[in-house]
């Protein structure tokens, strides 16, 4: 396998692309903006919107023409590295379990070998014995086992400050349509005005 790759990136086009008479003349067009108080104005400011758009699409797909075959070319690296690493991962992840394994049963026979222990010093020498299982550390999560109190779990997040509200309100409304769920309490449906240009 050859293990030496040289990549051509035409980041020339980009460059090209964006000192193009197109871009320039969006760069003026930006320059010579000015207020909207009157009809010729608002659609002056159209007109503008569009040609600077188009210079905005102009710039980006001239620097796709540069970065997709970089990131073809990354996605070939990450599927060697992914076919590379896998059975390695998978052994520590195996050999993990493995251990945890072993020190449970080790900590129950400890717990067995103590509990017979007929003098401290037979205490200690079981004791000893463990002392070679390392790097065991007891973590907490949280699962669901049973009916939920909803509420509540929003209530501990939202006032953690690490779940805002903005958070789970994000995709509701496209949920609500999915469940077509006309309201819900205490969630405004309002509409918003952007403006769009039309060519």
């Amino acid at each position: 396998m050859n293990s030496i790759a040289k990549i051509t990136i035409p980041i020339e086009k980009l460059y090209q692309t964006i000192n193009s008479a197109e871009v320039l003349s969006a760069q003026q067009t930006i320059h010579n903006a000015s207020a909207i108080t009157n009809s010729a104005e608002y659609s002056a400011a159209a007109s503008a919107i569009a040609q600077v758009n188009q210079a905005v699409k102009a710039i980006e797909n001239a620097r796709k023409t540069v970065t997709t075959p970089l990131d073809s070319y990354k996605k070939e690296l990450m599927r060697i590295e992914s076919d590379a690493i896998a059975p390695l991962v998978q052994f520590i992840a195996d050999t993990k379990a493995a251990m945890l394994r072993y020190s449970e049963e080790a900590e129950r026979k400890l717990i067995a070998e103590q509990a017979q222990a007929p003098t401290l010093q037979d205490l200690v020498d079981v004791t000893i014995k463990q002392e070679h299982i390392k790097g065991i550390r007891t973590i907490r999560r949280a699962q669901i086992n049973g009916e939920v109190d909803w509420l509540k779990v929003l209530s501990v997040l939202f006032g953690s400050g690490l779940y805002k509200p903005e958070d789970l309100t994000r995709n509701l409304l496209k949920a609500m349509e999915i469940c077509k769920v006309d309201s819900i309490a205490g969630i405004e449906i309002f509409e918003e005005k952007i403006q769009t240009i039309t060519r």
